[in-house]
């Protein structure tokens, strides 16, 4: 059902889709829209997690069949260009009907035809990159964007538009206590939170065990290991045997629904290097051992993990060099290094920035209040 206010007063027209990457920057941009009363729409794919998270937050999503080009079939790409057409059109008319005074794409297939849209409409319309190296659709539509708010400083550097102000995050994530009044790395225990996403990592489920077991029963300062590992559910068991025949006391659960909690409870993270993961850890504070999915278009995790390393606020290790022994290497190294852990927190937490939701929604809030 479409809402009323939508009718009456002007909306921002937010397009992403496909992945969380896409959706979660989007989605904290659009509460803080709904709590200042600005009516959002929202144009997704069918088959994303926008089809799920979107309606559950009570925002209208609007639904095309439209689908990105990297490594699909000839078929599909002789289709996409028409596809992409019928979606920009249908978008030119959602935007007209609906009063968009403003649209804001997060990259991907589904932003690329709103991009489009605008573009044809003269409405203005903001890009948000969440990766250290910028996506395609976000490269082809920066010349025409009214303004772009990126994560990394090194992103469209080159133009004059740019606000580097970090990823939109929820407000679980915003004034959290710091790494010394959580007591990061001074306590009896070492706790160690292994996060793989929202459907595990499979390299980190099958070397992390081993690792930490080595680990435990090598370093005094290991010695009280406390593990929690989010394994995702399909490897969740065989992950608990491998935790229960190393003698290991370990949590494995699928998922972490409070993830902010999770974090803030650790005193060293081993995960991936998602965009979103690294802004939620440096928006925490915790010192982070990260292993980048190799397979991420661009190779953008390395690039992403490879930021926080320069400023001392991670460790890397490439998946073909995940083995016990180099992870034990590497976890005793930033055990040992001056300060503990505490001070990797700290450098961490320095480059947090908690503010871009705000700041996205109040350049978009500008436009609905001049219509």
């Amino acid at each position: 059902m479409v809402d009323a206010s939508i009718s009456r007063q002007g909306c921002v027209l937010i397009a992403a889709g496909g992945t969380g990457g896409h959706v979660f920057p989007a989605l904290a941009v659009a509460q803080r829209l709904h709590e200042q009363n600005i009516p959002v729409l929202w144009v997704g794919s069918k088959k994303g997690i926008e089809a799920r998270v979107v309606p559950a937050n009570n925002i209208e999503l609007v639904s095309f069949s439209v689908s990105g080009l990297r490594g699909k079939r000839w078929s599909a790409m002789v289709l996409a260009p028409f596809q992409l057409a019928g979606a920009v059109v249908k978008v030119m008319r959602l935007a007209l009907r609906r009063r968009v005074m403003c649209m804001l794409g997060t990259g991907g297939y589904v932003s690329a035809a709103s991009g489009v849209a605008a573009i044809l409409l003269r409405k203005p319309f903001f890009l948000q990159e969440q990766n250290a190296v910028a996506g395609t659709t976000n490269k082809l539509l920066a010349p025409f964007a009214k303004k772009i708010f990126t994560a990394y400083p090194q992103v469209f550097a080159e133009r004059s538009n740019v606000r580097c102000c970090g990823n939109p995050l929820r407000r679980e994530f915003v004034n959290l206590p710091t790494p010394v009044q959580r007591n990061v790395g001074v306590g009896e225990q070492l706790r160690v939170l292994v996060v793989g996403g929202s459907l595990g990592a499979s390299a980190l489920n099958h070397a992390m065990p081993a690792a930490l077991a080595r680990l435990a029963g090598a370093s005094a300062l290991a010695r009280n290991l406390q593990v929690v590992h989010q394994s995702g559910a399909a490897e969740c068991g065989q992950v608990q045997q491998m935790y229960r025949e190393l003698s290991l006391d370990a949590t494995v659960t699928p998922f972490i629904d409070d993830v902010a909690t999770a974090l803030q409870s650790a005193d060293l993270v081993i995960a991936r290097a998602g965009a979103l993961t690294l802004s939620e850890l440096t928006a925490v504070g915790v010192a982070a051992l990260l292993v980048p999915y190799p397979y991420a278009i661009d190779d953008h995790q390395t690039a992403n993990a490879q930021w926080l390393v320069d400023n001392d606020a991670a460790r890397m290790i490439v998946q073909p060099n995940l083995d016990s022994e180099t992870i034990h290497a590497v976890l005793l190294e930033m055990l040992q290094q001056a300060g503990g852990l505490q001070a990797m927190a700290l450098r961490s937490r320095a480059l947090a920035k908690t503010d871009a939701a705000a700041l996205i929604a109040q350049a978009c809030k500008e436009y609905v209040d001049a219509s």
